[in-house]
């Protein structure tokens, strides 16, 4: 996944984005760079 200027968001395996990119919406998981790859 990558940001509007090219740069590397995400590198994973994830069977279903979708999904993984939900997972992060826990309040104890969110980081600065969860943060800027989800909005």
């Amino acid at each position: 996944m990558l940001d509007e200027g090219g740069n590397v968001l995400y590198v994973g395996k994830a069977v279903n984005l979708k999904k993984r990119v939900v997972s992060y919406n826990k309040p104890e998981r969110i980081s600065q760079r969860i943060l800027r790859m989800v909005s």
